[in-house]
């Protein structure tokens, strides 16, 4: 789940959706919270396999509010229940990206190469 946006650069949330379906991975699925593709994009396609477990993960630096009550509340609109009245079972990964090392790596790079370029 990304945030998205109503602004142009919202189309790289498709582009990634083509991506990982580019590289074998049909079982992800890319939705946002404030623009397209949307909960109900997502839940679509998702009712289109024959599975019984949906993992709901933050495309987000930080796991903030839009990662605990949008996407892992209990409020009958969040993601994690909305799914599961659609008969999934799920399971919900608060965790931001800047959690993971990678993430961590590239984003100290990118900085970095910011300091490097105004010296």
């Amino acid at each position: 789940m990304g945030h998205g946006t109503e602004a142009e650069s919202n189309g790289v949330y498709a582009r990634m959706q083509e991506v990982l379906s580019g590289k074998g991975m049909e079982h992800y699925y890319v939705g946002t919270v404030e623009a397209d593709p949307s909960l109900e994009d997502v839940l679509e396609a998702v009712k289109k396999g024959s599975y019984k477990r949906v993992v709901l993960r933050p495309m987000m630096i930080v796991a903030g509010d839009h990662a605990n009550n949008d996407m892992a509340g209990d409020e009958e609109d969040s993601w994690k229940s909305v799914f599961e009245g659609a008969g999934y079972e799920v399971v919900c990964v608060v965790e931001g990206l800047g959690g993971i090392p990678a993430v961590q790596e590239i984003l100290t790079e990118h900085a970095q190469a910011a300091v490097d370029s105004v010296k």
